[in-house]
């Protein structure tokens, strides 16, 4: 059937003609309007760019990226950043540990100055420091991976030069907000959770939340807590204090699965203590790999542990990782419902990683039940490479865009993978055929489903709808309104949300000035 067959008698063949040519010649002038503006050249551009993978860099710098919300503070440390670490506090390199020592020198224990000076050695500490060792040699990433962070430590770095090197790393991207992993309980908090409980039995947690209740409110935990993350920033934050427009920082504080329940059960209970204490404190997460032996063992329990005190200390924001997880590594019984308990069970509003989707029960309706809560996954392709030996048509990337999942693209550990966010959304781009409004829907999702505290600029999350004090005109104009300055000021996402809409309609404007 033709456009004009239910007139057939209204109109002659010449006449159909024409009236197609005139449609089409409409379409042609509101896709020249398009192309002029500057998203159809934005989008345009960026079409070109993906061409060559210098150009899309290029192209991808200057774009603002909204947020990292899965990155653990001391895996975005580079080799450079921990050799900068040793030198400080004199440290010598153990040729055999590959890491940092106060030994003395001898015949493998040599000097940094010999490190840097030797052109074969320093190539191997930089493959020791990151995957690099894993690309270069074949090894098994996953071993490569992990091996790295005691290596990282070995610096004696601290987390307060961790914060200063991950927040400028952020702004040479043009990275709004930051979420950092990082150990937000000090060992006076984590020490006395541990004394005050003396009796633990994971089928009477009532009893165990009785003998550490006292502590949660406690000021001074809510003062140590305080102390420990002024620390960080009062030393992180004096490199980037001049540098203007800097990330916003947050802190998710984590609990290692293979510690017993006793001790899961106070880990838990200290960092949401500590999520109450600090609003600068946002969320906790599970670290160490799932398909482990205790955490395989203990994970229903300690999805008990966690249901039971998200309950009980007020129902705060969490975000796990689950379904970090390949047939290599562990067996379909294993596979087939963490991402899913993880949601129902652990109250995880965010996913870290989430591979092995395809592998859950009835993955459909947790597909669509994700889609429908949204729950956003933090999509780790470097790591997920690194460590699972999963990458573009293996990665469950598209089975996530499929069924309308939220998503968010992340670097997980920058400094040890070296994949800054930058790259993480070229390697989407180029696997996945991305086109210009996927970039900006995996940047705006970021900031949407960080847990930074307010309201959003959007309605119910619709990004074609604005909240009624703002329209796209407040991101090109300049100055906001009075009004609109006073929503900003007590609204941390509003915040975030707005100046990446501003950067955004400045980085687009840049495309119209080219093509005039």
């Amino acid at each position: 059937m033709t456009l004009f067959a239910d007139q057939e008698n209204l109109f002659s063949m010449k006449a159909r003609n024409l009236a197609v040519v005139l449609f089409g010649s409409l379409l042609f002038s509101v896709g020249a309007v398009q192309a002029r503006s500057p998203l159809g050249l934005t989008s345009q551009a960026f079409e070109e760019a993906k061409g060559s993978r210098p150009e899309l860099v290029h192209f991808l710098q200057g774009l603002p990226k909204g947020a990292d919300l899965h990155n653990h503070l001391d895996g975005s440390v580079f080799s450079e950043h921990a050799l900068h670490s040793a030198s400080q506090k004199g440290l010598n390199y153990d040729l055999v540990e590959n890491q940092f020592t106060s030994a003395d020198l001898n015949k493998s224990v040599i000097s940094l100055d010999a490190l840097k000076q030797s052109s074969v050695h320093f190539r191997a500490f930089r493959e020791a420091f990151s995957i690099r060792g894993w690309k270069q040699s074949s090894g098994s990433g996953r071993d490569q991976f992990f091996d790295v962070f005691g290596r990282i430590a070995s610096s004696q770095i601290s987390e307060g030069m961790m914060l200063a090197n991950s927040i400028r790393q952020a702004n040479a991207q043009n990275i709004q907000h930051l979420e950092l992993i990082a150990p937000v309980v000090p060992a006076d908090v984590q020490a006395k959770f541990d004394i005050a409980l003396v009796d633990f039995d994971i089928n009477d947690l009532e009893s165990a939340y009785t003998q550490v209740a006292n502590l949660i409110s406690q000021e001074s935990v809510k003062a140590s807590i305080k102390t420990r993350i002024d620390g960080w920033e009062n030393e992180g934050f004096v490199d980037v204090q001049n540098q203007q427009d800097s990330a916003s920082v947050r802190y998710i504080g984590y609990i290692i699965r293979v510690i017993g329940l006793r001790d899961f059960f106070i880990a838990t209970a200290s960092n949401l203590a500590a999520v109450n204490a600090d609003d600068r404190v946002v969320s906790l997460t599970l670290v160490v790999p799932e398909d482990l032996p205790a955490a395989i063992a203990d994970f229903d329990n300690q999805m008990k542990i966690i249901d039971f005190l998200w309950q009980k200390m007020g129902q705060p924001n969490l975000s796990l990782h689950a379904g970090e997880l390949n047939l290599e590594d562990a067996t379909l019984d294993v596979m087939k419902d963490r991402i899913r308990k993880s949601i129902d069970l652990g109250h995880s509003r965010r996913i870290g990683h989430g591979v092995s989707i395809a592998w859950e029960q009835n993955a459909a309706d947790l597909l669509r039940q994700m889609a429908n809560s949204k729950t956003l996954v933090e999509i780790c392709l470097t790591s997920n490479e690194a460590i699972l030996d999963i990458e573009g048509r293996d990665h469950p990337f598209d089975l996530y865009r499929k069924y309308k999942v939220p998503m968010s693209l992340n670097t997980d550990d920058e400094g040890v993978s070296r994949s800054p966010l930058t790259l993480e959304f070229v390697k989407a781009i180029e696997r996945y055929n991305l086109s210009y409004a996927d970039v900006l829907e995996l940047a705006r999702n970021s900031l949407e489903y960080s847990f930074l505290g307010g309201s959003s600029l959007f309605q119910a999350g619709d990004f074609s709808k604005l909240v009624a004090s703002f329209n796209r005109h407040d991101f090109i104009d300049g100055e906001l309104s009075s009004e609109q300055q006073r929503l900003l000021s007590n609204n941390p996402k509003l915040q975030a949300q707005v100046k990446f809409e501003r950067e955004l309609a400045t980085f687009e404007a840049t495309f119209k000035i080219r093509r005039q």
